[in-house]
């Protein structure tokens, strides 16, 4: 099979590099973000799918690096805050991941990702109270949301044992 973007993606770069990744070609995703980053070096959606294929191939401090000139140029742009956020996690560097997730929640506190990614770091810092007010607020948002009920019953449960 040929590796190409469909053809409605074909004349936009991003939708073609998106398209790509989305296919799990990351490779080919990777070098066509690369090249959009040549001639738009702060396009937000770029920086973050691209740090995204980083982060995901084991590469955090070089998505690190990525994401953080993302947000120096895209402040407002929560996804680039989230992954910052998860970068950091990555390398255990728990108290900047906590500081990037809550600045994604300054951009968007709605953002269930990030509710449920600080959350989780929360409870892993036994910050457990506030933990749980993440998890509270993600079944505010969706209340089917299994994630978020999984770790809040299983805070409610150590708050009981404990």
């Amino acid at each position: 099979m040929e590796n190409k973007a469909p053809e409605f993606a074909q004349d936009n770069p991003l939708l073609a590099a998106i398209s790509l990744q989305q296919q799990g070609k990351l490779s080919e995703a990777e070098a066509r973000f690369r090249r959009i980053l040549c001639v738009a070096p702060t396009n937000a959606a770029v920086l973050y799918s691209l740090s995204v294929i980083l982060l995901n191939s084991g590469r955090h401090e070089e998505a690190l690096q990525l994401v953080t000139g993302g947000v120096d140029a895209n402040p407002d742009f929560a996804p680039l805050w989230c992954v910052q956020g998860a970068a950091f996690q990555a390398l255990l560097r728990r108290d900047e991941a906590l500081l990037s997730y809550d600045r994604a929640l300054v951009a968007d506190p709605n953002y269930i990702e990030v509710l449920v990614n600080s959350g989780a770091l929360l409870r892993d810092m036994h910050r457990h109270h506030e933990a749980l007010q993440r998890f509270h607020r993600v079944l505010e948002i969706d209340p089917y949301y299994e994630t978020a009920l999984g770790n809040y019953g299983i805070l409610l449960s150590e708050f009981k044992l404990g």
